[in-house]
């Protein structure tokens, strides 16, 4: 490859029309490395980009925060009072107390945070005491190479995408479809 760069100087020499200083050989040798290094790693990077691309997109969500719809659903004849006492890799985890009356809805909105050593693609969580006595959780964690919502602790049901996710189940979820929780 050395050789055709220098047959290509020596050509360049013969036009009559080009002139090349010996200056302008030497700073041509002294590129040519650079250039093939240059070529090689974009040669390199452009092959295995979009492999990579595409591995990428499975593991990730597609923005570093997503939003989640909760509605919690109290069954019982008694209000209910939820506390936040934990969180993992949240910009937002609703209200840090709300009370849901008897036999009413409550409506949260949670929003993750996929950004960060430790909440990239790490999983995210808000638990809640009740005055009930127990704990609820909300989990979003990658399983099986792809993003899956979870309810567990101290609730009768729990859907997401219409789709039972109470521990131990677990649904990929969209996350523009309500989570419902009965309590």
């Amino acid at each position: 490859m050395e050789y055709r760069f220098y047959r290509l100087i020596f050509h360049a020499r013969q036009l009559k029309s080009v002139k090349i200083t010996n200056c302008e050989v030497y700073e041509m040798k002294a590129a040519f490395p650079k250039a093939i290094a240059s070529i090689i790693t974009a040669a390199v990077v452009g092959i295995s980009n979009p492999v990579l691309a595409e591995a990428s997109k499975k593991e990730q969500p597609s923005e570093k925060q997503a939003d989640y719809g909760l509605v919690f659903f109290n069954s019982t004849a008694s209000d209910i009072t939820l506390t936040v006492t934990a969180s993992q890799c949240m910009y937002d985890t609703g209200p840090s107390s709300f009370v849901v009356k008897a036999y009413k809805t409550w409506d949260v909105k949670l929003s993750d945070k996929n950004s960060g050593l430790s909440c990239w693609n790490g999983w995210k969580n808000v638990m809640w005491s009740l005055s009930t006595g127990g704990t609820l959780e909300w989990r979003h964690e990658i399983q099986a190479s792809s993003w899956s919502t979870q309810i567990k602790g101290d609730a009768k049901s729990a859907t997401c995408d219409n789709v039972d996710c109470l521990y131990p189940n677990s649904v990929g979820n969209d996350n523009t479809t309500p989570i419902n929780i009965v309590l």
